[in-house]
């Protein structure tokens, strides 16, 4: 069912998100618990992998974000900006400066700070 619901939709249910009558959106997020409780045998770990499931949603999210924010500065030379022309140029300014403020805050994990600073991305000041 959850291969089912991915492939037609091309995402992860949400948490209350029904399809074909059965609660998957509830179902995911058990899984996710489990997951990360390790309460899930190898195989059965396994098995949802190989069915394409996200266990760190929030960890694709922010590579999603983090490989946008690079593109944008190969496309148009400059890092985006918070106080940008397009809506997506401000969001990606807004990501930034959440990234740098969770860095000064001593709260950016060091795998993504380490990452941020591989790819040119300066954290102690904001961008133009």
């Amino acid at each position: 069912l959850y291969k089912a619901f991915k492939d037609k939709f091309g995402r992860e249910p949400q948490k209350g998100e029904t399809y074909l009558g059965k609660n998957i959106g509830k179902w995911r997020v058990d899984q996710e618990y489990k997951f990360k409780a390790k309460q899930l045998s190898d195989n059965h770990r396994q098995q949802l992998l190989d069915a394409g499931i996200v266990f760190a949603r929030h960890e694709a999210s922010w590579r999603k974000n983090f490989d946008l924010y690079k593109k944008f500065k190969l496309d148009f030379g400059r890092w985006p900006s918070i106080n940008g022309v397009s809506l997506e140029e401000r969001r990606l300014g807004n990501w930034a400066s959440n990234q740098r403020r969770a860095y000064r805050a001593g709260k950016l994990p060091s795998e993504r700070e380490r990452a941020l600073l591989e790819a040119g991305i300066p954290l102690e000041r904001a961008h133009s």
